[in-house]
């Protein structure tokens, strides 16, 4: 285990996750301090360039209670594993479909692995490799963006208003928009 510096830290995976409160955490750590090191890859051991792979709750927690530092294990696998290796060690709430999509998406186009590869790795048939990125697909990028960032609950989206956007995705609105939904307010 190592202790590194919260700005050291490459954040280029926060998206793959919907952001939630974190009233409990804040206090558990505030109370007790960190309990649970994050997990990183990469990076020499000053933390430079460390990819923070698991641990965004805990980092913007720490960041909020004016932390410096945070608890991390450096795997020495690369991104696309460690990124695997968390979904399948996920032990607390299970990601959204819409969260596993956004993996599945990042690790299809980001780590140049095939769909094959993908369920093979994740455990999971073609059939649900296929579901999830057609979700991320076809659902709005601005309501995606609202899942993000905790404003529309990932269900709702990924159910009731991916078929509302199914069913008037071949009609435009008036003002142009197939989505009037996905707007800059939300």
């Amino acid at each position: 285990m190592v202790e590194l510096e919260l700005g050291q830290l490459d954040c280029k995976y926060a998206g793959l996750r919907v952001a939630a409160p974190a009233v409990a955490l804040l206090a558990s750590l505030s109370e007790f301090g960190q309990q649970t090191p994050v997990l990183v890859v990469g990076g020499a051991d000053n933390g430079t360039g460390a990819v923070l792979v698991d641990g965004y709750r805990r980092k913007a927690a720490l960041h909020t209670l004016k932390r410096d530092t945070v608890l991390a294990v450096r795997l020495d696998i690369g991104e696309a594993e460690a990124l695997v290796m968390r979904h399948q060690l996920v032990t607390g709430q299970r990601p959204s479909a819409l969260e596993d999509g956004w993996l599945l998406q990042s690790l299809l186009h980001d780590h140049a692995l095939t769909r094959r590869e993908l369920g093979e790795r994740l455990q999971r048939s073609a059939a649900w490799v296929s579901g999830r990125l057609g979700l991320v697909r076809e659902l709005p990028e601005a309501l995606q963006e609202a899942v993000r960032r905790g404003r529309v609950p990932a269900y709702s989206a990924a159910r009731e208003l991916l078929a509302f956007t199914r069913v008037n995705s071949s009609r435009p609105t008036r003002c142009g928009s197939r989505f009037p939904f996905a707007t800059s307010a939300m």
